[in-house]
């Protein structure tokens, strides 16, 4: 006679090879799928970490090395973080408003800082071309918009404004008044006079039709006066400034430019009446005025 307990074991083992037989094994198919699984998800962990590694391999930004000897050869580490935003500020600009800040305040403050920093670490910069020495030669390239010159006068080299560059970047600000002033900036940066016959030497230039356009800009510019006043107003001064004993051209062409800026509508009387006079003494032979000094022989005895 078969145990209870005996029967419960038959019944529980008939059960579980039913249930083998249902389930089965796994299909080929499945098994494949399950590989193809674990297989994407490693591809992934590795084509992650490259990822990772590669981030990791990319050159740190050109701003933070490239520059960093010569600027701690020219600046202190506080001076170092003004002028990267003074360039930040440039690389930004949106509006003629924020041009005329960066114009009238930043690039000044720039400016300043340069004059003081090349008279501590190299004062005697000049070496009779017009290149800057190697300590400073760089800071043209990194800073825009800004120039190293040499300042004959002193022999020293000044940074200044690169015009050619504020003028493409006013192009690409909302607004005008930038680009018209820029444009009066770009022609007032002209010499108005010619060095003849020596360093001292000086013969104005005016006939060259030079002064009579700065006036039309200076007229065209008064949109902007609000932004850039102070600076239009020195032109304008610079325009007028006509005035002088040696001439680089003949009286006629002379004459003629000054009866060009005559005819300007920002003229008030006073400086209507005072160009008036000045060309009615250029006119006059009873003058000691030399003209066409730039082809003839002019008398400089007097020039020290």
């Amino acid at each position: 006679m078969i145990s209870r307990n005996h029967s419960f074991s038959a019944a529980v083992c008939f059960i579980l090879l039913i249930l083998i037989a249902c389930t089965g094994p796994k299909s080929s198919d499945e098994t494949s799928l399950a590989s193809d699984s674990l297989a994407d998800d490693s591809t992934q962990s590795v084509s992650s970490d490259a990822q990772i590694e590669q981030v990791a391999e990319e050159p740190v930004e050109e701003e933070t090395t490239q520059w960093d000897e010569a600027m701690q050869k020219c600046f202190t580490p506080e001076q170092i973080v003004t002028v990267k935003k003074a360039k930040s500020e440039f690389k930004n600009l949106k509006t003629s408003e924020e041009m005329a800040h960066y114009y009238n305040t930043t690039m000044q403050d720039i400016f300043k800082l340069v004059n003081d920093r090349i008279a501590v670490t190299n004062p005697e910069l000049y070496s009779g071309d017009d290149s800057p020495s190697k300590q400073w030669s760089w800071f043209a390239e990194y800073y825009p918009a800004v120039k190293l010159s040499v300042d004959c006068s002193e022999c020293m080299y000044e940074p200044s404004a690169d015009v050619r560059q504020l003028i493409h970047a006013a192009s690409n600000t909302k607004g005008n008044e930038d680009e018209i002033f820029f444009d009066l900036v770009d022609i007032g940066s002209t010499p108005s006079y010619e060095l003849v016959a020596c360093d001292f030497c000086a013969a104005s230039t005016l006939g060259d039709n030079r002064s009579s356009k700065m006036l039309s800009l200076v007229e065209r510019a008064t949109p902007a006066n609000a932004l850039f006043g102070e600076q239009i107003s020195y032109y304008r001064r610079s325009a007028l400034g006509v005035a002088g004993n040696y001439f680089f051209y003949d009286k006629p062409k002379v004459l003629s430019e000054i009866d060009l800026m005559l005819k300007s509508k920002i003229l008030t009387a006073e400086e209507r009446t005072t160009l008036k006079e000045t060309r009615d003494q250029l006119a006059s032979n009873e003058t000691k005025v030399q003209f066409n000094c730039g082809t003839a022989e002019c008398d400089w005895s007097g020039v020290e």
